[in-house]
């Protein structure tokens, strides 16, 4: 009877590593790593839409934006792509998103932000700083 007993509990140990492992490999690409200057800041917002007031109004949806250590918020974009690279048409969005937060929230954003590109197959591959488009009034 001891001998069951330990058996089953030896069972339940192995299929508990097995667990755990797996859900270990299933984590490793999908962990994003965040930029030197943004380890440790606050997430404030995620996956919003925020909107421009004025002449002009603009409306935006962003991906991140968090608080750096300076209390100045740095918006962050998530893309997939087949390539680690960012596009000129991200600095045209993340500037649309920095006039609509602005806007919006009246609180000081950051004039660059932060693209972080992930392969199709889900591993994060790059992080690139881009300098933003100033309004222009």
């Amino acid at each position: 009877m001891a001998s069951e007993a330990a058996f089953l509990l030896a069972c339940f140990g192995m299929l508990g590593l097995l667990l755990w492992c797996r859900w270990r490999l299933r984590l490793r690409g999908t962990v994003v790593v965040l930029p030197a200057e943004l380890r440790g800041a606050r997430l404030v917002y995620a996956e919003r839409l925020f909107r421009s007031t004025g002449a002009v109004s603009i409306s935006a949806r962003v991906d991140r934006v968090y608080r750096n250590a300076a209390g100045i918020l740095v918006l962050v974009e998530l893309k997939t792509r087949q390539a680690n690279r960012r596009h000129d048409s991200d600095v045209i969005e993340l500037s649309a998103q920095r006039v609509a937060l602005m806007g919006q929230t009246g609180e000081l954003v950051a004039k660059h932000a932060y693209v972080l590109t992930q392969m199709p197959a889900g591993n994060w591959s790059g992080v690139h700083r881009v300098e933003l488009m100033s309004p222009r009034r």
